[in-house]
């Protein structure tokens, strides 16, 4: 028995020495590599990075701007902020991809669809998606022009006390990105056996779970497994419902008359156009909803957020509004996208508190990155290539690399939407809707509801205030939000 622990631990130690070995010939020379209390999965150093977005700044401040952990049982873990390795991750998918690090995760909340496939089956999602983000489909904004005008009748009720806009936000966008997604905001029939309220809490319960088996990783088995079945079979047969009834409604129309098909359909309603395959569907449909659920209400958020601790740029952008040439063409989608200032300030919010702060891929083979550190400056980069063994994950950290002094310019952690005209980041310097082959598809419509909200507040309410001394605190789910909401007070002029 004795010599049988004695040549297994001889083993245990021969194969440490040997990983340790062969780790350090394939990185000797290139990049800085992160040291980490756990030793056989450098998982100490992800949750920091995960839960304290900070820390990747000084650690790339310290480390360079590409920077490795090298686990003893987990493939290698890269993080980057430099442009010239960002652009490579994101135009190069035949030597990276997603499909292993969310495909088995996510699967069972929202299938495969263009958020956890690669190759073909991500090339079909994307053209069948693509259709549903013309121009014809996403201009017509008086509906939600509309919304935006009962949540300011509900601000003006609150008389000038104080209010936190993320929950409003939150349920505006949901209603828009459910009569965007389903041509309904679920609210006039209970399904088959839910009501929209227990759908949107099951809904926050998937996308709990499927958070935190992305985080886990091949840890997820460690989580309870019936629970959150349960909870995604719920989501679905809501959704199955709906799909059904624009399905069938496009069926109708079509039987009756092509010419009769509406122009400006919902996406369940354009979708079933093009596969009867309801599955499919709503995996496209699901994946949309993860996509889409907080990023333009945030965005609204942590802009109002930073516009009430800078009174100067809200009273500079009521001017801009008031005084626009075009007023009654302001608050449409090409008014909007064409607004400058308004840009410009989304620009700014989205600099400082990205929506997406960490985006991360994955080796499908053996690759390489185009750039390094120089050793002896970690702070400029050399055309020394990267090994990217296959199976490495590689993370963008986009939350550092917008504190970039060289780029942005001075005073970075400062609120100035003014930087914006004077600074031209490159499209890997600045990427809010990310970049290449899977560049977000809803940017323009995003961008311009977004802008739609701001400017109908601004319109509105003469003082801007905040009520919460409190910094922001980024709470990083699967996206990124205030944790302390956002506090203010909006005053009607005298």
């Amino acid at each position: 028995m004795h010599a049988f622990l004695t040549g297994a631990l001889a083993l245990v130690i021969f194969g440490v020495i040997y990983i340790l070995h062969h780790r350090k010939s394939q990185n000797a020379t290139t990049v800085s590599i992160h040291p980490s209390f756990d030793p056989f999965n450098a998982f100490d150093v992800q949750l920091k990075n995960h839960l304290d977005l900070t820390s990747l700044v000084r650690q790339h401040g310290r480390y360079g701007a590409t920077f490795q952990l090298t686990p003893l049982v987990a493939a290698p873990i890269i993080y980057t902020i430099s442009p010239e390795n960002i652009k490579e991750i994101m135009t190069n998918g035949n030597d990276f991809g997603v499909e292993p690090l969310r495909g088995e995760s996510m699967g069972p909340f929202c299938g495969r669809g263009f958020l956890t496939s690669d190759g073909d089956a991500w090339l079909e999602s994307r053209k069948m998606l693509k259709v549903c983000f013309g121009k014809k489909h996403i201009e017509d904004l008086t509906t939600f022009d509309a919304a935006v005008g009962r949540l300011t009748e509900k601000i003006v009720d609150a008389g000038g006390d104080t209010v936190d806009l993320q929950p409003l936000l939150i349920d505006l966008f949901i209603d828009n990105s459910l009569r965007f997604l389903l041509g309904t905001e679920g609210r006039e029939d209970a399904g088959p056996s839910s009501s929209r309220a227990e759908f949107l809490g099951s809904f926050e319960s998937g996308l709990l779970g499927t958070g935190l088996r992305i985080m886990l990783g091949s840890y997820r088995f460690v989580l309870p497994k019936g629970s959150y079945l349960k909870t995604c079979r719920a989501v679905h047969d809501w959704l199955d419902y709906h799909i059904d009834r624009q399905s069938t409604a496009r069926s109708a129309e079509a039987t009756r008359s092509t010419n009769l098909l509406r122009q400006k359909g919902s996406m369940a309603y354009n979708l079933s156009g093009q596969t009867d395959d309801t599955e499919y569907i709503r995996s496209q449909i699901l994946q949309s909803m993860l996509a889409s659920k907080e990023t333009t209400a945030m965005l609204v958020s942590n802009t109002m957020f930073l516009l009430a601790r800078n009174p100067a740029v809200w009273q500079k952008l009521r001017e801009e509004i008031r005084h626009h040439p075009n007023r009654d063409e302001l608050f449409t989608l090409d008014g909007m996208l064409a607004f400058a200032y308004m840009q410009n300030i989304l620009k700014e919010a989205f600099r400082l508190h990205p929506v997406f702060p960490l985006n991360a891929r994955v080796a499908l083979r053996n690759t390489k990155l185009p750039t390094s550190p120089d050793p002896s400056n970690p702070q400029a980069t050399r055309h020394q290539p990267v090994p990217v063994p296959k199976g490495t994950t590689v993370i963008m950290s986009f939350y550092a690399m917008n504190r970039s002094e060289k780029v942005f310019g001075s005073n970075i952690e400062s609120f100035n939407p003014d930087r914006w005209t004077s600074i031209h980041p490159t499209q890997y310097e600045f990427l809010p809707f990310g970049g290449g082959q899977r560049a977000c598809l809803g940017r323009e419509k995003s961008l311009a509801e977004a802008g739609l909200a701001v400017g109908r507040l601004a319109e509105r309410f003469a003082t801007l205030q905040s009520k919460d001394a409190r910094e922001f605190k980024s709470q990083t789910g699967i996206s990124c939000c205030n944790g302390n909401g956002c506090k203010v007070a909006l005053i009607i002029s005298q």
